[in-house]
């Protein structure tokens, strides 16, 4: 250390001030990479780097290059420390043939975090970013990058994040400028929470499969969840009721069992609904291979953790269906009434699209606004599968489906003439048998003579 200030003040005494040093700041650990002076013209160079008083790497134009050090590497006319220990902090400069020199002062940048385990989705986060200073130079400007790159307004040495989210996760960079000079450090972030898909509304039908997802952040595996002091889970279901609103009592579909290894257990209510969930990966998931309109409702993800705290997420599923009025099975030229929708007036983004079988006649289909409402005069044509479907701008969410039966008029008819004949047959068939029946009553009388050995006479006959 001694030598190394030596060498800093023979420098400043050379140079005149500190001004004309470099400041660069790196963390432990990290990297720093340092150019060489500015050569005028295009000639040969040879570049000799020192830290300290000591000789540590050199390079020439003609393509050789020598490293003293396995942690210093020559990439053309530029040296690379990697893996900065602290034994690296000190000077550096590089001095060409010329006499043509620059010299560096690498600092350290301490960059921390207020918690090195992952924090729950809600609570507070402090970044601190400290970098060294010189004695007579002025401190160094300090902000900071989101995980996105974009600068935080506002931000300085230290930086708060009030209620972390999963959006938040990534890596976080804090900026030195000094000087003139441009570092960087780096943390990561990482929240634990469920990830939030675009929207929370999940659609489904008769025809489609209903899946109710619910994941914690990708990259925090389960076991460092469980170390966060999970105590418990659930999926709870507040049903649509007829009125359209929600049902205030929740339906209990699945208790959180922490056992050897995580799983669900069966509420109190029986939806068919089951677990796709790989708790390793930390998809706590719920699936059907079909949806009923009796899905439609809130579904409520939930994870409790120790000192009162939870993950909580609530997934919105409408079911889109079809309803035919008077019935399915039409008479040819009958009106018929199909409504489609999601049982409560469509928002703004969303629209519905008629798809009528293949040898439907055309007419005007109704698809804007509202459950849609479709009238029809029955023909034959449309007899077969009418598909409803659910669009979000291009992006089709779902489709309903119902099949129609229409009869033509005149097998109607055919229909009723034979009925009718089948009907007066059976009559004639039944007179027939009644005729038959008192026939043989009139060829077999009941009443059969008596045929005692001494009859008595009949009467009253005088003595």
């Amino acid at each position: 250390m001694k030598n190394q200030m030596s060498v800093f003040l023979l420098l400043v005494a050379l140079l005149g001030t500190t001004a004309d040093i470099v400041l660069k700041y790196v963390q432990l650990g990290g990297s720093v990479t340092l150019d060489p002076p500015a050569v005028t013209g295009e000639g040969r160079w040879y570049y000799i780097w020192y830290f300290g008083n000591t000789e540590i790497a050199s390079s020439n134009s003609l393509g050789g290059s020598t490293t003293k050090d396995t942690n210093v590497l020559m990439s053309k006319d530029k040296l690379t420390i990697k893996n900065v220990s602290q034994d690296y902090f000190g000077m550096f400069y590089c001095k060409e043939l010329e006499n043509a020199r620059i010299t560096y002062r690498i600092l350290q940048l301490h960059v921390s975090k207020s918690s090195e385990s992952p924090v729950l989705s809600g609570e507070s986060l402090t970044l601190e970013c400290r970098a060294e200073t010189l004695k007579g130079l002025a401190k160094p400007q300090i902000h900071w990058l989101d995980q996105r790159g974009a600068k935080v307004e506002g931000s300085g040495n230290s930086h708060t994040i009030a209620a972390a989210t999963v959006q938040d996760n990534g890596q976080w960079t804090c900026v030195v400028t000094s000087h003139g000079t441009v570092s960087k450090g780096e943390i990561s972030v990482s929240v634990a929470g469920f990830s939030t898909p675009a929207s929370d509304d999940q659609y489904t039908s008769n025809v489609l499969p209903l899946a109710i997802p619910c994941s914690i952040s990708t990259h925090i595996p389960w076991e460092q969840i469980k170390a966060m002091g999970v105590q418990g889970g659930s999926w709870d279901f507040f049903p649509k009721t007829d009125s359209g609103l929600l049902s205030v009592a929740p339906q209990r579909i699945f208790t959180l069992s922490l056992g050897e290894s995580a799983r669900w257990q069966a509420g109190d209510v029986d939806t068919g609904l089951i677990s796709t969930s790989d708790f390793k990966m930390g998809d706590l998931s719920l699936t059907r291979s079909r949806g009923r309109e009796g899905d439609a409702g809130n579904y409520v993800c939930r994870l409790e953790f120790n000192r009162g705290r939870s993950l909580e997420k609530t997934v919105r599923v409408h079911v889109l269906q079809i309803v035919s009025s008077p019935g399915t099975e039409l008479v040819a030229g009958q009106t018929a009434n199909l409504t489609c929708g999601l049982g409560v007036p469509l928002p703004s983004h969303l629209r519905l699209k008629w798809v009528p079988p293949r040898d439907s006649p055309p007419r005007p289909l109704l698809a804007d606004g509202g459950p849609a409402l479709l009238r029809i005069t029955a023909d034959l044509g449309d007899s077969g599968k009418w598909r409803c479907e659910l669009w979000r701008n291009h992006t089709k969410e779902a489709t309903a489906e119902i099949t129609l039966r229409i009869e033509s008029r005149q097998s109607v008819w055919m229909l009723v003439i034979i009925c009718s004949a089948a009907a007066i047959g059976f009559l004639l068939m039944l007179l027939l048998f009644i005729c038959w029946q008192r026939r043989q009553r009139m060829r077999h009388p009941r009443h059969r003579l008596c045929k005692c050995e001494n009859p008595k006479p009949k009467g009253f006959y005088r003595t």
